[in-house]
């Protein structure tokens, strides 16, 4: 599996990704169910399989005073990620002003213009306590 740290730094372009975004802590049975129907779909349309998380988790960010109790590491999360064979974890800084992008600028800027993507599963964003709608961007 490949790792990227920063979202600026593609190291290639990806093949049809498909992707999913969240935290993923602790990558329980619900993760894991949604990471297999990307693992299909990817399949379906011969392409690649993208986790987009984040670290440090939004909380610790967005709610500095609530002690924050994790269930994996950040690099427990990755390990365990890895394990459903995906084939890419895109772990992004989680900031203020990350945080303070809308959900419609975020998918238009990042998926549509840097990952160049065309297919998802389900696209259910939140940021900062702001929810976007799925829009199928296909």
């Amino acid at each position: 599996m490949e790792i990227i740290n920063k979202e600026k730094d593609f190291p290639r372009p990806f093949k049809k990704p498909v992707l999913t975004i969240g935290n993923f802590d602790g990558v329980h049975l619900g993760h894991q169910h949604l990471f297999r129907q990307v693992k299909e779909k990817a399949k379906q349309i011969e392409g690649e399989t993208i986790v987009y998380t984040f670290a440090p988790h939004p909380l610790t960010i967005l709610e500095p005073k609530r002690q924050l109790l994790l269930i994996t590491s950040n690099a427990e999360k990755i390990r365990l990620i890895a394990e459903q064979g995906i084939n890419v974890v895109i772990c992004a800084p989680f900031s203020k002003e990350f945080a303070n992008l809308t959900p419609e600028y975020f998918v238009k800027k990042f998926f549509m213009k840097k990952l160049e993507f065309n297919t998802y599963l389900s696209v259910m964003i939140t940021l900062s306590g702001k929810t976007v709608e799925e829009t199928s961007l296909c």
